[in-house]
């Protein structure tokens, strides 16, 4: 655990979570036993005020980058997407995860669905340009018959398209058929 978050924490933020490391399980306590002790409730509240500064910035500056980098950041980018192209913001699907974030960053109606692969389906054979939001471990269950395109594959989350992407967007081919071969395995460990 510490190793991943090494990679996602910059440096500087590593530095303020030794810190608040310290303060919070060493310099802390012993002051608040020495207050308890002593009966100087005063400076016992103090300490724990600087305690609970201490969680407020260790979580602002520790664990908000590790949510946003395990996820929203993916959101916030297929959002910022749709909104670049023609596609209206009314033809972008959420399939199968409730995540009222998007509704949020697009300022606008989003279409949820369900885990229902016939909807999905649906939505795939239409004629109109639709842009699908999913997990990626969903995308497996798609199946080889369906016309559809992986633009980005994110850490948590896929942006699917049902029309050919622009030239620009073709880098998701090489995505595509790493899924393909993704899918494959797996139906020959379910064979077998």
């Amino acid at each position: 655990i510490y190793r991943y978050i090494a990679t996602v924490i910059p440096e500087e933020s590593m530095f303020i979570c030794n810190i608040g490391v310290v303060i919070t399980f060493v310099i802390v306590p012993i002051v608040s036993l020495f207050c308890i002790k002593r009966n100087y409730k005063k400076v016992l509240f103090a300490s724990l005020v600087v305690l609970m500064v201490n969680f407020t910035l260790t979580a602002v500056k520790v664990v908000m980058p590790i949510v946003y980098a395990k996820g929203q950041s993916d959101l916030i980018n297929y959002i910022t997407y749709a909104q670049d192209t023609k596609v209206p913001i009314s033809n972008f699907i959420v399939f199968g995860m409730e995540k009222p974030s998007i509704v949020f960053y697009a300022k606008d109606k989003i279409t949820f669905t369900d885990e229902n692969y016939d909807t999905l389906k649906s939505y795939l054979k239409k004629k109109e340009t639709y842009l699908i939001v999913m997990k990626n471990r969903n995308i497996i269950n798609l199946t080889d018959d369906l016309n559809y395109y992986v633009i980005h594959k994110g850490s948590r989350y896929s942006l699917l398209i049902n029309k050919k992407p622009p030239k620009e967007e073709q880098k998701s081919q090489k995505v595509q058929s790493q899924l393909k071969l993704e899918q494959k395995s797996i139906k020959n460990i379910k064979k077998g």
